[in-house]
């Protein structure tokens, strides 16, 4: 039988880098998993993007402005630039429209 659960912790202010493994035992059953804990380092740039309109249809244009700024607010120049565009179903239910609703 599939599932899964969640939880947190937290490790301390500055852990040791390198990878973690986990286990938990429930109902006598192990499962485990693992992490990786890295160093972080702050990004040198932001990226902002401005999209014309807020929501878009399928098949409908769509127009956008990307800056790209280093954090002491320089422009980032001939940086490329490679982008993907994902869709998501979403769904449209009115009030007082009894089980029904569409489905988009």
């Amino acid at each position: 039988m599939g599932g899964f659960f969640s939880g947190e912790f937290k490790l301390g202010a500055e852990p040791p880098l390198g990878h973690y493994w986990i286990c938990a035992i429930v109902d006598g059953e192990q499962h485990e998993g693992s992490f990786q804990v890295a160093e972080y380092r702050k990004p040198e740039w932001v990226v902002e993007i401005e999209f014309d309109k807020e929501m878009y249809i399928a098949g409908d244009r769509l127009d956008a402005t990307c800056k790209a700024l280093y954090y002491f607010g320089a422009p980032v120049r001939n940086a490329r630039v490679a982008y993907r565009v994902y869709r998501q179903p979403h769904g449209l239910f009115r009030p007082n429209c009894g089980r029904f609703g569409l489905r988009l």
